[in-house]
């Protein structure tokens, strides 16, 4: 990403922007190989960073600020591809829940076929 030498989060940020043109989402089954398990991490990362509980990696050669940069630019990548924070089942239930009052609302019944 940017001037960043490409690395191993580059190549698995690209398999998910693939999979986000592919599926129309970024919600990878966490038991669909690497990438599952990478979009998990994903989330477990910028979640406890969000509550001041993450910090650079012991004996990183990137300074706080690089870090802190770098960091930022991941997460702003992520958001462009619309990666979804959160993958919690009662979320996806009230997600499908306001799909299916929108499609009542355009056909007038729930028998979606």
């Amino acid at each position: 990403l940017g001037k960043t030498t490409k690395g191993p989060w580059d190549e698995m940020f690209a398999h998910l922007k693939e999979y986000a043109e592919e599926h129309g989402h970024t919600n990878v089954p966490s038991r669909q190989g690497p990438l599952g398990g990478w979009v998990g991490k994903q989330r477990a990362f910028f979640h406890r960073l969000d509550k001041g509980k993450e910090k650079p990696p012991f004996g990183t050669s990137l300074r706080l600020v690089e870090w802190k940069e770098k960091t930022q630019m991941r997460r702003d990548a992520l958001k462009k591809i619309g990666f979804e924070w959160h993958n919690l089942p009662e979320i996806r239930w009230n997600h499908m829940l306001q799909e299916l009052v929108k499609f009542k609302k355009k056909h007038g019944h729930t028998n979606v076929p």
